[in-house]
């Protein structure tokens, strides 16, 4: 049995920048590949674009692992140690902006209710999940695809199976009710800049894949 969601916070969405002077190389397969950056261990979701990339859209990428964080992309980027990587949108207002050396190649397009950042190369750029659609047609790719696009969801509030719905309603317009208060906003903004509330109906959707 289902239990009742309440609602679910998301982790918001992320862009792909590459360096103008590394853009004609990505989609030339006789070129230098192009370095993508990524942080140690499993890269972080924003970067699993150019896994998808690399297979599906051509991109002519090689990955160059080992950065502790963002700031050391940032660095990186700045240096042309890297020529692509991927942040948080909220992360690249005021950083990496010089649209003559960087270019946002891809909003990832997983959390539609993602709030804007107010770069508007970052708000109005493409969407990753519009390029890659009907582009996956084996189901196991498919299913790794889909489990990607899940792993939005970042914790969520839920109530035992059966839950009358007046007591669901009553749940779920504390949680709306507190998501509107300018106190929590704040602080919401000032732990994860990127939050995000996500539905319970889409929540479930989610969670459903995830599991």
């Amino acid at each position: 049995q289902a239990f009742t969601i309440v609602a679910a916070m998301g982790v918001g969405d992320n862009v792909m920048i590459i360096r103008t002077d590394a853009f004609p190389r990505l989609y030339d397969p006789k070129a230098k590949p192009v370095a993508m950056g990524s942080v140690s261990g499993q890269p972080r979701s924003g970067m699993q674009m150019n896994l998808w990339g690399h297979k599906y859209l051509g991109w002519n990428t090689r990955w160059v692992v080992g950065y502790p964080g963002s700031t050391d992309l940032m660095i990186a980027m700045e240096r042309g140690e890297i020529d692509m990587t991927s942040f948080p949108r909220g992360y690249v207002i005021d950083k990496l902006n010089d649209t003559s050396k960087f270019k946002i190649l891809y909003l990832d397009g997983l959390d539609k209710d993602a709030p804007k950042s107010g770069r508007a190369d970052a708000d109005n750029a493409p969407l990753f999940t519009d390029a890659m659609d009907g582009k996956i047609q084996d189901p196991k790719y498919l299913a790794a695809y889909n489990y990607w696009r899940a792993s939005k969801v970042f914790k969520w509030v839920a109530l035992p199976p059966k839950t009358p719905p007046a007591i669901t309603d009553a749940y779920r317009k504390a949680f709306a009710d507190t998501i509107a208060d300018p106190e929590f906003e704040t602080q919401s903004k000032n732990t994860l800049e990127s939050f995000t509330v996500i539905t319970p109906d889409r929540a479930l959707d989610m969670i459903r894949t995830l599991a």
